[in-house]
């Protein structure tokens, strides 16, 4: 896969996300509007799908079609297969490593919360 494939599968794969939360603000934004949002293409397709949508995708044809960015997404794509990704055991251990400190912490947290609240309810109920 060419580093030119790579950016624009990452643009459209970003598109259809940015695409999917915009339907969703422009449905909040008519619903609270008052407005009606009528269907346009079948049920699914109502005016704030087609907004969302068609202005994700217009932003990503704008950004594919800017030079500098599209230059910078090629850099980034060529130093993505430059990197060297951990194999399925070192990321099995990894994460193990990572649940087994958090615990600890969590524990010795805990403990100290518990030691400070003994604390201060033994300092607040001392009678003078």
């Amino acid at each position: 896969m060419t580093n030119a494939r790579l950016a624009g599968i990452t643009y459209v794969v970003l598109a259809v996300l940015t695409g999917m939360f915009l339907e969703h603000v422009f449905q909040l934004v008519w619903k609270y509007a008052g407005w009606v949002d009528p269907e346009l293409l079948g049920p699914e397709w109502t005016v704030t799908t087609v907004a969302g949508f068609g202005l994700a995708f217009a932003a990503a044809v704008a950004a594919a079609m800017n030079k500098t960015i599209w230059e910078t997404s090629l850099e980034v794509a060529a130093e993505l297969r430059k990197v060297t990704w951990p194999s399925w055991p070192e990321t099995k251990n990894a994460t193990i490593a990572v649940i087994v400190v958090s615990v600890i912490v969590a524990a010795f947290l805990g403990t100290f919360d518990v030691a400070w609240k003994w604390l201060t309810d033994f300092i607040y109920e001392a009678t003078i």
